[in-house]
């Protein structure tokens, strides 16, 4: 893992409400859009994969992160690359 883009992608999320009155106009009850910060791990036709937090182990990486739907997408804003393989950890 190498060479990552740092993001932060502003994006409409889907809503849930329960015991709402059901609006008229759908498009109205997104009041603000979602902000998520991270690192762009994959990217495909239809969505970009987010990752909050990474779990390295031996044999796979876990971790926290969001998918989010390309079609929902407002604006990514680039904040450069990060190298994982070259991070110093503390005690290393």
């Amino acid at each position: 893992m190498s060479g990552y883009k740092v993001v932060a992608v502003f994006w409409e999320d889907h809503i849930t409400r329960v015991g709402h009155e059901i609006p008229q106009n759908p498009d109205e009850v997104f009041e603000v859009p979602t902000l998520t910060v991270g690192i762009l791990l994959r990217e495909t036709e239809k969505s970009l994969l987010v990752a909050h937090d990474l779990e390295r182990l031996a044999d796979e990486d876990r971790g926290i992160y969001t998918t989010i739907l390309k079609s929902t997408v407002i604006g990514v804003k680039e904040f450069g690359e990060i190298d994982l393989e070259n991070i110093r950890w503390k005690g290393a």
